[in-house]
């Protein structure tokens, strides 16, 4: 078995410590399976996009995952680093999660 799919039927901080992961990874990873687009998933699996990033994209609506997955390479690019951008904003200014 795969230990990346046992992983999942471990705690949180239990996976992190079999896959060598830090347990906020392993949250962020998944809060990803729960709510991003299954396309921005794939990016994932494929080493195009990183956790982080999806954990951010995440929690914007399908619809806005949607429209960032359809965007070509370029503007794919700046629409993630948009969404960081605004994240780190958020943070700075009290509004961030």
């Amino acid at each position: 078995e795969d230990t990346a799919d046992s992983a999942w039927a471990l705690t949180q901080g239990e996976a992190a410590n079999q896959l060598g992961v830090s347990k906020r990874l392993v949250a962020a990873g998944s809060t990803i399976k729960r709510q991003v687009h299954p396309d921005l998933i794939n990016l994932v699996k494929n080493g195009i996009m990183g956790i982080e990033s999806a954990a951010l994209v995440s929690a914007l609506s399908m619809d806005s995952q949607e429209e960032i997955f359809n965007n070509s390479p370029e503007d794919f690019r700046k629409a993630i680093k948009d969404v960081r951008d605004k994240n780190k904003l958020g943070k700075s200014t009290g509004r961030g999660k």
